[in-house]
């Protein structure tokens, strides 16, 4: 399973170091790696700050339900608030659900993987740091390839 952190106000390197430790922490949940700091240019909402992300492997023994509330309280302690008038505004702490093993998840407004994840180098890319030849559910190509035949042209660099 793959989470991706992102976030760009703040102190986003601490707030992704914190929500592995509480990811680590919980029951039920074990991170076993997880992808270098990227920053990238914002998506869909130009007009702020660049974005951070980092993609998290784990495995979890739980309900795809527990982990999303997990998710959430997680954002909500290091400080989420959610602007409902800008849908891909700037915030301290997102996590997504990247791929949830080898299953597709369409439930209560998550869909995985995401359907615009082909379409997205700010997650592909960290991604394919960590599993690069993974076919996620309901493609026909790999992660390495779909960053290959992407339509999205924005940058993505390494955090030194």
């Amino acid at each position: 399973m793959y989470l991706c952190l992102g976030g760009n106000l703040g102190d986003v390197p601490g707030a992704f170091a914190e929500a592995n430790l509480l990811l680590a922490g919980s029951e039920g949940c074990e991170c076993t790696r997880k992808s270098r700091l990227y920053r990238s240019a914002p998506w869909g909402d130009p007009d702020q700050p660049d974005f951070y992300n980092q993609v998290v492997e784990l495995t979890w023994c739980g309900a795809f339900e527990e982990l999303t509330r997990l998710m959430d309280e997680i954002e909500q302690k290091l400080g989420r608030t959610r602007d409902k008038t800008r849908r891909w505004g700037p915030r301290t702490l997102d996590i997504d659900i990247l791929l949830y093993g080898d299953t597709a998840v369409d439930q209560d407004g998550f869909v995985v993987p995401h359907r615009e994840l082909r379409n997205r180098l700010f997650a592909l890319i960290p991604l394919a740091e960590l599993a690069p030849d993974i076919v996620p559910p309901g493609w026909n190509l790999s992660v390495k390839d779909a960053i290959q035949a992407t339509t999205d042209t924005g940058s993505v660099n390494v955090v030194e």
